[in-house]
């Protein structure tokens, strides 16, 4: 809705809003005004009609035919409240006598009344009395009267002489409150005319106040669709005035902005071509010397210097294999820069693409042998023809089935043919792998140039990005398509079309035209120790080190640097590697860690060697080529002890690698110090987390815990859970030994209950789900575990017992022990275990007891057990006791028996529940 219209309902809502409560308020004040004013004539009258019909009678002396002439006199003087409504008046005689009693002496009607009877010449008894006691005033209707009509009457009623005469006048409402209808047709027709005036005003209004707006709003509108040069005209000095200036200085603005951009982007447009040009130059430019590198190392390789000793030539094909690789980069930036100035000239031929595919599996056999990877080439040697260029579709090849080998650890990667079914005489490549696959998020853009299919600090493998997006060009180029499909964890699968040939093929290369790529040099880099050429030095050193590098060169640099200063190196070449050496055993006194790693980031492993190795106990380097504060500031936060950028400066790595052993040195016999403590603090954090702080509270029920454990830490534990208002599950169990392990045990036992407590009723079943769960996790230990459901509407318990102490009842009315041994297995000793749920009824003032073995099993000075009879009479004599004095008065008997006092150490841990039903 436009604000013009808006405006007209505020301004229109508030006349109404004003003036029709007030007018309708005068109304009802007139009306109410005018029937209280007919009301007091009425009385009035009515009782003046009364006594001048009596006194008229007395004058008369009685005469009842003369005093009806003189009342009928009297009545016409009634004339004048015809207006107020009158339109019925008369007068009864009230008489002792029978035959005049009722007798109407006049009346008095107007022309509405006409050959209308309003009442018979003589009224009955009843009516008489009706009309004695009537209310004022009273409603009525007569015949002829439209609406509503009040009666008043009245029984004169004087000191000296009776009263001889009702006098009764009747009103019509209609007539009397013609006044305050005409009253009410002009205010109603006043409020049309000021509602009508109201919206006319609000109209002239809204257009007024809305007009500059609307001129705002076109304008905007206009500048919006490209007329950068209209101007808002501003005229008025008001809010509105104000914002259109605003605007013209915003528009003025923008449009000096949009045209510095223009030149700006002119010039990025000119700065581009000359950074192609660069690129293009400097890689022609790099590939001299690297060719140089690469010739002579090969020739060294060969022999040229003489024969070289293993190392030696291990260092030089580190060389040859790094100066290979970089020599795909600088194609790659070739390929680009050609791509982007469209250079690139194809020489369109009928090819095989099944010898293609061969010659590139040759060409990457090397790579696969690494791995567990099979190839499948599963296009029909006789059939597979296209039309392409076959240098550039064997480049296409090699990046995609590369990419695939580089993705997948294990598995096949299959390439294959098919028609594309949209577009007739197209053919369609697949190249299918089973390995990470590719995220949708990344899947979107990863065609686009710089662009990875991994590019987060976790890649398995570098490069820049360029190999997919000018595969995307080639293919292209050819008139084709491509495109990719993938799901992670289960495999890539890239497709591309090229045209279908038909004609025969001039010249058919062999399938291993190309030499397969050499082998790069092999490394130990699995968890054995690297020693070149010092390994007395190192044995001697005993320090050893863990570098954590997917680079075998930069492996190779940082063993030699490590090795000569008599450390020993064990290497690794991912996260995962490095994580199961630290599995396996092996305890570094330092570790070299890379940030950009395979599958997983060295962040990640850094973390999750912190989870296991505090920063003192195993110092983290971190090496990587990121120099940026927020990289350091990430390692750090990560749990690294220090951070340094590569390419890394020997003296430093050193002498940071001495700084961080030393630190752990020192802190080494501070940490056994300390150790036992924390993690006793930490287990009896986690027991105080796992023992309720109070039993709940339960109508009809009393409940004691008592609890003392042997240890710091003990291994009871007990805890309740209140299913309804008359529900109350108790558990109570004894896990096998004391201390940290018995803490942490509760705490799985604590973690299972909590899982089952709320939906199973039954106790055999949480026994079951629970036995289930410790068996899996406990790992050798066990607890023996009792479930009690107390269910006070039904006046039982149902428990099930796994191999732990019998809940006891004391049957305080009848002063017997009642108890049931069960000989089931306690929890975590075999999966298979199965337990009964059992039924014991309990009646009021009955006594519940759930306890753990120390109080049987506590031993006297002369090595005798207290036992169960000991403790069923100590129950007995201490019926009449309440819960806790009962709990208490065990607690110092089992002390006792031990002989000592209340510093006495019990044998066990004690733990002890007692629940009174109490109604």
């Amino acid at each position: 809705m436009k604000i013009k219209y808006k405006l007209i309902i505020i301004f229109v809502f508030i006349i109404v809003a004003s003036t029709v409560p007030f007018g309708l308020f005068i109304l009802s004040q007139a009306e109410n005004e005018s029937l209280d004013t007919l009301s007091q004539q009425g009385k009035y009258y009515s009782w003046i009609l009364s006594r001048s019909a009596s006194n008229t009678l007395l004058l008369n002396g009685g005469d009842i035919e003369a005093s009806r002439v003189d009342i009928q006199d009297t009545l016409s003087m009634l004339e004048n409240l015809r207006e107020y409504g009158l339109v019925y008046a008369d007068a009864i005689l009230i008489s002792k006598r029978e035959e005049f009693h009722g007798l109407v002496l006049a009346s008095y009607s107007t022309t509405v009344l006409a050959g209308k009877e309003v009442a018979p010449g003589r009224l009955d008894n009843t009516e008489i009395d009706r009309l004695k006691k009537l209310p004022v005033p009273n409603e009525t209707t007569l015949p002829g009267v439209e609406g509503t009509c009040y009666e008043y009457a009245s029984l004169e009623t004087g000191t000296r002489t009776p009263s001889l005469c009702i006098g009764r006048l009747i009103f019509s409402r209609s007539i009397a409150l013609k006044p305050v209808y005409r009253i009410r047709a002009i205010v109603l027709l006043s409020l049309v005319v000021i509602i009508a005036f109201a919206g006319a005003l609000a109209l002239l209004f809204g257009y007024l106040i809305t007009k500059p707006i609307q001129d705002l709003t076109s304008g905007v509108q206009r500048f919006e669709k490209g007329d950068l040069d209209y101007r808002v005209k501003v005229t008025a000095h008001d809010e509105v005035g104000s914002l259109a200036m605003t605007f013209n200085n915003l528009a003025e603005g923008l449009k000096q902005q949009i045209a510095r951009l223009e030149v700006m982007n002119r010039e990025l447009r000119r700065v581009n071509e000359l950074k192609d040009e660069f690129l293009a130059n400097i890689s022609h430019e790099i590939r001299t010397p690297l060719y140089g590198i690469t010739g002579i190392a090969e020739s060294l390789l060969e022999g040229s210097a003489g024969e070289l000793n293993p190392e030696a030539r291990h260092n030089l094909s580190l060389v040859t294999a790094s100066g290979r690789r970089l020599s795909d980069l600088v194609n790659d930036i070739l390929d680009f820069s050609q791509l982007r100035h469209q250079d690139i000239i194809l020489s369109m031929e009928p090819v095989n693409i099944h010898s293609i595919c061969q010659l590139v599996i040759s060409v990457l056999e090397p790579l696969r042998r690494k791995k567990e990877i099979a190839f499948h080439n599963t296009i029909p040697p006789d059939i597979a023809r296209v039309y392409g260029d076959r240098n550039r579709l064997q480049q296409v090849l090699v990046n995609l089935v590369g990419n695939a080998i580089k993705f997948t650890e294990r598995g096949d990667i299959t390439i294959s043919a098919s028609e594309s079914p949209e577009r007739p005489g197209m053919t369609i490549i697949t190249v299918r792998d089973t390995g990470i696959g590719i995220s949708r998020e990344r899947l979107a853009g990863i065609f686009e140039y710089f662009e990875q299919a991994d590019g987060s600090d976790t890649r398995a493998f570098g490069g820049m990005g360029l190999g997919l997006s000018i595969t995307k060009r080639l293919v292209e180029l050819h008139g084709g398509a491509i495109w990719a499909e993938s799901e992670p964890g289960k495999g890539s699968a890239f497709h591309f079309t090229l045209k279908r040939s038909f004609e025969k093929i001039a010249h058919e290369p062999p399938e291993t035209g190309r030499a397969a790529l050499p082998e790069p040099p092999s490394l130990s880099v699995h968890g054995e120790i690297i020693n070149p050429t010092v390994s007395e030095k190192a044995s001697r050193s005993g320090r050893k080190i863990l570098v954590v590098d997917d680079e075998p060169v930069i492996i190779q640099v940082l063993v030699n640097f490590l090795t000569l200063e008599g450390y020993q190196v064990v290497t690794a070449t991912s996260g995962p590697q490095a994580l199961a050496l630290l599995e396996e055993g092996l305890s570094p006194d330092l570790i070299l860690l890379d940030v950009m790693l395979p599958f997983v980031s060295g962040y990640d492993v850094c973390k999750r060697i912190r989870q296991k190795y505090p920063p003192h106990e195993l110092p983290v380097l971190m090496l990587t080529a990121k120099s940026k504060a927020e990289d350091m500031v990430t390692g750090i936060e990560a749990g690294a002890n220090d951070y340094l950028t590569k390419p890394v400066n020997r003296s430093e790595l050193l002498a940071r690698v001495r700084s961080l052993i030393t630190i752990k040195s020192s802190m080494k016999e501070h940490q056994r110090l300390s150790m036992l403590q924390r993690e006793m603090r930490l287990a009896q954090e986690i027991q105080s987390t796992l023992l309720p702080e109070k039993a709940p509270y339960m109508k009809g029920l009393e409940t004691s815990v008592l609890y003392r454990p042997m240890h710091e830490v003990g291994g009871d534990f007990y805890d309740f859970n209140v299913l309804g208002p008359s529900e109350m599950g108790v558990l109570i169990a004894d896990v096998t030994g004391h201390g940290i392990p018995a803490a942490f045990v509760s705490a799985m036992l604590q973690a299972t209950y909590s899982v089952y407590k709320e939906d199973v009723r039954d106790p055999s079943t949480l026994m079951k789900g629970m036995n289930t769960v410790m068996s899996a996790y406990t790992h050798g230990q066990f607890a023996t575990t009792c479930y009690s459901l107390l269910d006070l509407a039904n006046r039982r318990i149902l428990h099930a017992n796994a191999g732990h102490c019998p809940m006891i009842v004391m049957k305080r009315r009848e002063r017997k022990v009642r108890y049931e041994r069960q000989n089931e297995r306690p929890l975590g000793v075999d999966v298979s275990s199965e337990y009964t749920t059992r039924s014991t009824e309990i009646d009021e003032g009955d006594r519940v007891i759930l306890f753990t073995d120390c109080i049987p099993e506590s031993r006297n000075a002369s090595g005798e057990f207290f036992g169960y009879p000991n403790f069923f009479r100590l129950i007995e004599e201490s019926a009449h006791m309440g819960c806790r004095d009962f709990s208490q008065r065990v607690l110092e008997t089992v002390t006792a028996w031990k002989g000592g006092g209340a510093q006495t150490r019990l044998d066990d841990d004690f733990t002890l529940i007692v629940i009174d039903v109490v109604e």
